[in-house]
């Protein structure tokens, strides 16, 4: 599920659509700058709709987010046991696509 219109524009006024969080990317001429807003925790796995819970992410860095990066976080944080948890969905991937989509 999107975020709601007070997330996007909580984003917006701390500044925080302006370019990627991972990459730096922007296109100056799209209205959205080519970016989009992701939750860092799925709202299937407890994640909230709040500006906490939100990314800004190029379609690219989306995409690596949520079929590898998730993945390799959940594996690190099950090396720890039980003193660190990552959401469940984050196993197998979650969001863009199929888990097994090559990157």
């Amino acid at each position: 599920m999107a975020f709601s219109d007070k997330v996007w524009r909580q984003l917006k006024k701390v500044g925080r659509y302006d370019c990627c969080e991972m990459c730096g990317f922007k296109m100056p001429l799209l209205a959205n700058r080519g970016l989009e807003a992701s939750h860092i925790v799925s709202e299937n796995d407890g994640g909230k709709d709040h500006i906490d819970n939100a990314i800004v992410l190029c379609p690219n860095c989306a995409k690596s987010f949520d079929t590898l990066l998730k993945r390799k976080i959940y594996k690190a944080f099950k090396l720890h046991g039980k003193v660190y948890s990552a959401p469940k969905g984050w196993e197998h991937g979650e969001g863009r696509g199929s888990p097994d989509d090559k990157i």
